[in-house]
């Protein structure tokens, strides 16, 4: 199910969690959106969420997110300056995690890698981050790793002299530009 443009719609209205068979949700520039629905969680075959331009959204609260999360992509949410605690219950599951246009995402936080599913994760524009959290190197299910547009970050990860390489050196696939 794809929300696109929908530029009035404030909210969802809870039945949707009668969707049990919804495997993707995608909301795109719909700047009037303030909160996700609280029957989430009833979305047991969510595998996929994306979430892209939604101004006035705050990802921040939230317990009703479905535990089948596979792939979680994010961005362009300037209500957002930390990565929400509650992804931390997909580590069993999330494989792809895409955050992108963060500009005041300054970090990621240190239960990052708890995320131990992850197999991809891409990183893109998020100007003020820097580094990464410790312990990169314990997600050993990590098989792709890009970065881009994240000038220091980049400096940070440069194969062999970078203060956060040893962190990564373990992913196969890695883009950085």
């Amino acid at each position: 199910m794809i929300f696109y443009k929908c530029l009035k719609l404030e909210s969802l209205p809870e039945g949707i969690q009668c969707l049990t068979s919804l495997r993707r949700l995608e909301f795109t520039s719909c700047e009037s959106l303030m909160s996700l629905p609280r029957g989430l969680k009833y979305l047991i075959e969510l595998e996929s969420l994306i979430i892209f331009d939604c101004g006035k959204l705050n990802l921040m609260e939230g317990e009703d997110y479905p535990t089948s999360l596979r792939s979680l992509r994010i961005g362009s949410l300037p209500q957002l300056v930390a990565l929400p605690q509650w992804l931390i219950r997909f580590g069993n599951t999330l494989q792809v995690l895409i955050i992108h246009f963060f500009e005041n995402l300054e970090a990621l936080p240190e239960w990052f890698p708890y995320l131990i599913s992850l197999r991809k994760l891409v990183i893109w524009a998020c100007p003020k981050l820097s580094s990464l959290p410790e312990r990169m190197d314990c997600l050993t299910s990590l098989k792709e790793l890009e970065i881009g547009y994240c000038l220091q970050l980049r400096r940070n990860c440069k194969r062999d002299v970078g203060k956060d390489w040893p962190k990564i050196a373990h992913v196969p696939l890695l883009k950085i530009v």
